[in-house]
């Protein structure tokens, strides 16, 4: 736990000290002590009041730290602004609201799993997560074709803030579908893309050849079984 520099300012005789408090438990933190909850929660108590960072990047895994979260922001977050966490964290988009509605001056640097629907006005920092940066997302459960169209359209909103991207269960037979998609995660910005069981066909190659052509993705990751391929292993 470290204590940004304290601010004085002297008015008449009087002395107005406001300190910033983050609790540095990256990797590069020094912190020899193991995370735990405990740990966490105890920190929080010192700092209560003036707690402005949270950093839990690089950290190791820890069972149930999405609540663990939500919790402290419930008792910490009204004047925490930063909240950085490990990337094998994966929210809900519940998690995430829960989350922003407790630190609504946070900017939360996140990982999350969740269905398009949910994505759309995560994607578009609707109120309440108004300062939500996601480094890592992962859709699924589009429902029909304009599910699709409508998660394509919201995307570019997260603009250059997407690292990696991972698309699931989701038909793109159809190639102005897959184009759209694709047109859109190039404006993103995204530079690592994962299809998994997307049913991509020979209508979508043209849309994926322009996604590279981009020179966008860094990586592009395909993952398409066949029910032929299913009853083979079997």
């Amino acid at each position: 736990m470290t204590a940004a520099t304290s601010q004085s300012r002297v008015k008449g005789a009087r002395c107005c000290t406001t300190f910033r408090v983050s609790l540095d438990f990256s990797r590069g933190s020094g912190v020899v002590a193991r995370f735990t909850r405990a740990l966490l929660f105890v920190a929080g108590e010192r700092g209560r009041g003036h707690l402005h960072t949270l950093d839990l990047t690089g950290g190791r895994y820890v069972p149930r730290l999405a609540e663990d979260l939500i919790e402290f922001a419930a008792t910490h977050g009204q004047r925490l602004c930063s909240v950085g966490v490990p990337e094998w964290l994966q929210f809900s988009a519940d998690e995430v609201t829960r989350l922003c509605c407790s630190a609504p001056l946070c900017t939360l640097r996140c990982y999350v799993s969740c269905a398009a629907a949910e994505a759309l006005r995560l994607l578009r920092c609707e109120a309440p997560c108004a300062l939500l940066h996601i480094f890592k997302l992962w859709v699924h459960a589009f429902n029909d074709e304009q599910a699709v169209l409508d998660f394509a359209a919201a995307l570019p909103s997260h603009r250059g803030k997407i690292k990696a991207f991972n698309v699931s269960w989701v038909s793109l037979e159809n190639g102005a579908m897959a184009d759209a998609l694709m047109r859109c995660i190039a404006e993103a910005r995204v530079s690592d893309v994962t299809f998994f069981q997307c049913k991509l066909a020979p209508a979508s190659l043209p849309s994926l050849t322009r996604l590279l052509e981009a020179c966008c993705p860094e990586k592009l990751s395909i993952s398409q079984v066949s029910r032929a391929d299913r009853r083979a292993t079997r």
